[in-house]
């Protein structure tokens, strides 16, 4: 019985890393996905991605700017103070 492994030569290796490290710079989640299911690692998403501070920022900015009717359904949340005994 033998294993059977996958493995890159240092110089695809190393490209492969900058590109990745590159995207992450700019948060490109759509690049790092391309990036890791081209890459011969078994990478096999099983959904789309999902960037949650995107989102989030996106539903702010639209909270925010002019014209743009306030969703309804939306309960801001506060953090409650917390109270120690003494």
């Amino acid at each position: 019985m033998t294993a059977s492994e996958i493995a890159l030569d240092w110089d695809k290796m190393d490209g492969l890393l900058e590109t990745l490290f590159d995207a992450c710079l700019i948060f490109d989640a759509q690049r790092i996905r391309e990036l890791l299911v081209q890459a011969p690692l078994g990478y096999q998403p099983q959904s789309e991605p999902v960037d949650l501070v995107w989102e989030q920022q996106a539903h702010q900015a639209r909270q925010h700017s002019p014209g743009t009717p306030k969703d309804e359904n939306v309960i801001a949340l506060h953090a409650r103070p917390t109270f120690t005994a003494s």
